[in-house]
C-alpha cells in the first residue's frame, strides 16, 4: 500500500467540437509571459483537494480542447480519444478523471528556437485568464508512476511528457457544465508534453432492438469482421472454466467510423448500460490468462479475430440474458490500442417435453413426488406459455383422481443471493398453484413452498446443472 493518499474522481463524458487555436503573435506572447508574476498565479493548496473549493469559471472556452499552441510551436503525434480515464496528479493525490481527452507533444517550429518555459508561461497566462488554476507544479512520486496503467503510459506517451524526470504543471478550470484538467510537463528543454481531459456529467445511454444480437451501436461505431452462423459451436467462459455451447451466433470487431470519435472505454461503457436496459445478468468480469484459454475457444479466436482481438489485454465481461426460456450469452472484451470485441450465442431452445398425466401418476404413485419442468420469465415468477401443456397434464390428472391433492415445491439454482432465491422459489410455485386453481383445480387440494437453492439434485458448477436445479416438484400429500 503506497503511503500517499490516493483519491478517485470519476464524471462522464460531454461530447463537444475539435481543436481551437489560441495562438497570438510573438509580441503578444511576450507580453503575457512578461505579465505573469509568479506571486500572481493562483494556485489551489494540495493538502486537501477538494472540487468544489476551486472557483467556478465563466469563460468561454471555444471548442476543445481549448488551448492552441504559441507562436513558433507545433504539435506532434496528437491524440483525440471520445472517452479514457486519465491520471493527474494534484500534488498530494491522484484524481482520475474520466471524460474526453487530447494528449499531444510540444515543440518549436522547424528552424526556430524554444524553450519550456515559454511554452508553460504562455498556456498559464491562457488558463489563468479564463479563470483557471493551477493545483501544483511538482514531481509525480516515482513509485506511483511505476504503477500507471501501461496502455496510458503508451496511448499518450507523447503528451505525458517527462514525467518521470521533471515536475508536472497541473491545472484546471471548474466551470458550471464541465471541468477541463490540464497537465504540462517538460520533455526537453525547448519541448513539452500537454494532457487536456473535459469531464462534464452525462447519462449514458444504450439503444437496445428485439431482434438478435438485441445491441445496437452508437451511429458513430461500425462493425468490422462480422459474422452470423446458425448452429455454431462456441466457448462460453461461466466465470470458472469454458462451456461449449451450441446456437445462433453474432461475433464482429467494433470500431469507430472516425478514431477521434470514440474509445473502447466509451464502448464499454455503452455495453455495460445495454446489458442493463436488456435485464441481462452479470456471470463474470476478468482476465483470461493464456494458459486458461482452451483448444475451443484457441480455435475460434482463429476464426473470430476480430471479434476476440482484445481478448489477451483486458477483461472479459461475460453477460447471460434469459429470453422467453432461451438462454443467449453476451461476450464482450475491449483491449489496448481501442481493439473491441463482441460475440453474441443464443442457445438452442430445447423443447420442453410435456410429462403426460398418465406418466405423471405413474410417478407420484411410485416415488410419492415428481419433477416437472416448468418455465419462468428470468428472475420473475411469470410463466412462460412453453409450459402451458405440461400445466394443461398436470391440470389433467387431477380432474381424473378428484381425491388427489398436491405441494407444489418450488427450487432454483445457486445464482444470486440466498435470500433471493428463497422468495423467487416461493413465487413461483405459487404461481403454479394459481395456474391450475384458473383451470378449475380447488384450492384446499394445493399448497405451495419453495426451497430456493437448498435442495439441489446436481452440481451448481456448471449451466447443465443448474437447468436441473430448476425445478418445480409435485409431492403427494399425505
Amino acid at each position: 500500500m503506497h503511503k500517499y493518499k490516493w483519491t478517485k474522481f470519476t464524471i462522464l463524458l460531454l461530447v463537444t467540437g475539435c481543436l481551437t487555436a489560441c495562438s497570438k503573435p510573438a509580441e503578444d506572447e511576450r507580453s503575457a509571459a512578461e505579465t505573469v508574476q509568479q506571486p500572481a498565479v493562483s494556485e489551489q493548496s494540495t493538502d486537501s483537494f477538494k472540487l468544489d473549493d476551486i472557483p467556478l469559471s465563466k469563460a468561454q472556452l471555444g471548442a476543445f480542447p481549448f488551448i492552441g499552441m504559441p507562436q513558433g510551436y507545433e504539435v506532434y503525434k496528437p491524440q483525440h480519444s471520445a472517452l479514457e480515464i486519465v491520471p493527474y496528479w494534484t500534488g498530494a493525490s491522484i484524481e482520475q478523471i474520466e471524460g474526453k481527452v487530447y494528449s499531444t507533444g510540444i515543440r518549436p517550429l522547424q528552424g526556430q528556437q524554444g524553450s519550456f518555459d515559454a511554452i508553460q508561461r504562455s498556456i498559464e497566462s491562457y488558463i489563468t485568464s479564463v479563470g483557471g488554476l493551477r493545483l501544483t507544479k511538482s514531481q509525480i512520486p516515482l513509485e506511483w508512476v511505476k504503477g500507471f496503467d501501461k496502455d496510458y503510459l503508451s496511448n499518450f506517451y507523447e503528451g505525458i511528457g517527462g514525467i518521470y524526470e521533471y515536475p508536472v504543471h497541473t491545472y484546471v478550470i471548474r466551470q458550471p457544465e464541465r471541468t477541463v484538467w490540464v497537465q504540462l510537463t517538460q520533455n526537453n528543454t525547448d519541448s513539452a508534453g500537454l494532457l487536456v481531459s473535459e469531464s462534464a456529467a452525462l447519462q449514458h445511454t444504450a439503444a437496445v432492438q428485439d431482434a438478435f444480437p438485441f445491441i445496437q451501436l452508437p451511429k458513430h461505431y461500425q462493425y468490422r469482421g462480422q459474422k452470423t452462423a446458425e448452429n455454431e459451436n462456441v466457448p462460453v467462459w461461466n466465470g470458472n472454466t469454458w462451456q461449449l455451447l451450441s446456437g445462433r451466433l453474432f461475433s464482429a470487431g467494433i470500431e469507430p467510423k472516425q478514431k477521434e470519435q470514440g474509445s473502447a472505454l466509451e464502448m464499454t461503457r455503452y455495453f455495460q448500460t445495454a446489458m442493463q436496459n436488456l435485464g441481462a445478468q452479470k456471470v463474470s468480469e476478468m482476465h483470461i490468462a493464456a494458459e486458461n484459454l482452451s483448444p475451443e475457444m484457441k480455435k475460434f479466436m482463429e476464426d473470430h479475430y476480430y471479434a476476440t482481438a482484445g481478448l489477451y489485454s483486458a477483461p472479459l465481461h461475460v453477460y447471460v440474458l434469459d429470453k422467453d426460456g432461451q438462454k443467449v450469452w453476451f461476450q464482450y472484451a475491449a483491449g489496448s490500442q481501442g481493439s473491441v470485441g463482441l460475440w453474441v450465442l443464443a442457445e438452442k431452445q430445447l423443447d420442453t417435453l410435456a410429462m403426460s398425466a398418465a406418466k405423471l401418476k405413474e410417478q407420484l404413485d411410485e416415488n410419492n413426488k415428481v419433477n416437472i419442468q416448468v418455465n419462468f420469465d428470468s428472475n420473475k415468477a411469470l410463466i412462460l406459455d412453453s409450459s402451458k401443456t405440461q400445466l394443461a397434464e398436470v391440470t389433467a390428472l387431477m380432474k381424473q383422481d378428484p381425491a388427489l391433492k398436491l405441494h407444489i415445491y418450488g427450487h432454483t439454482d445457486s445464482t444470486g443471493q440466498a435470500q433471493q432465491n428463497l422468495t423467487l422459489s416461493n413465487a413461483r410455485a405459487q404461481a403454479v398453484v394459481n395456474a391450475l386453481i384458473a383451470q378449475g383445480i380447488a384450492a384446499e387440494r394445493l399448497d405451495a413452498q419453495g426451497f430456493g437453492d437448498q435442495k439441489p439434485v446436481a452440481s451448481n458448477a456448471d449451466e447443465a446443472g443448474k437447468a436441473l436445479n430448476r425445478r418445480v416438484e409435485l409431492v403427494k400429500q399425505s
